[in-house]
């Protein structure tokens, strides 16, 4: 892959979408129904994360695109999603003032050798039996994990063994170009 990161659209349009995202987390939060998407030509594979006073609070996203999805659907149906997401309380009218949001953009995943794994630069998928998992590049250095404790734990939690990666999953790569507020 290539060593440096991808830029996957123009900023302004990065930005524009990250309003999108915003808006939509706040009218799910007021029970405001969803202004409708524009079509957005160009697709990839997207994750919302929700910080509410730096915390993270919910995060989502979908790695392989649907190809009859406009990419602003797309983030509106993730960003309900992380706003919703159960593994985090709730987010409330009152979490509003201080919620940040943050897009990462995908590049297409390509399949990977764990040799060829960089901390920090590669987003990983894991796939096997059915099950898949997905972890972005800054899960493994926020977590300070190691490549073999990063690989563990993304086969945990697709609910696979977690040396599932040494027994035949595949393995894909992606790159990120984050945007934030």
């Amino acid at each position: 892959m290539d060593q440096q990161r991808p830029l996957l659209m123009q900023l302004e349009n990065c930005y524009e979408l990250l309003k999108v995202a915003q808006n939509t987390v706040e009218r799910t939060v007021l029970k405001i129904p969803l202004m409708p998407a524009k079509s957005q030509t160009k697709n990839c594979g997207v994750f919302a994360s929700i910080y509410v006073a730096k915390q993270l609070r919910g995060c989502f996203g979908k790695p392989f695109p649907d190809p009859h999805q406009s990419l602003e659907e797309l983030i509106q149906e993730i960003s309900v999603e992380a706003a919703t997401d159960p593994r985090f309380p709730p987010i409330t009218r009152e979490d509003l003032p201080s919620l940040t949001m943050e897009l990462s953009f995908l590049t297409t995943p390509q399949p990977i050798t764990v040799d060829q794994i960089r901390l920090g630069v590669h987003g990983l998928i894991v796939e096997q039996e059915g099950k898949t998992s997905v972890f972005l590049p800054k899960v493994a250095t926020d977590k300070n994990w190691d490549v073999e404790t990063l690989l563990n734990k993304l086969c945990l939690k697709a609910e696979l063994h977690e040396d599932a990666w040494k027994k035949g999953a595949a393995l894909s790569s992606f790159q990120v170009q984050v945007v934030k507020n």
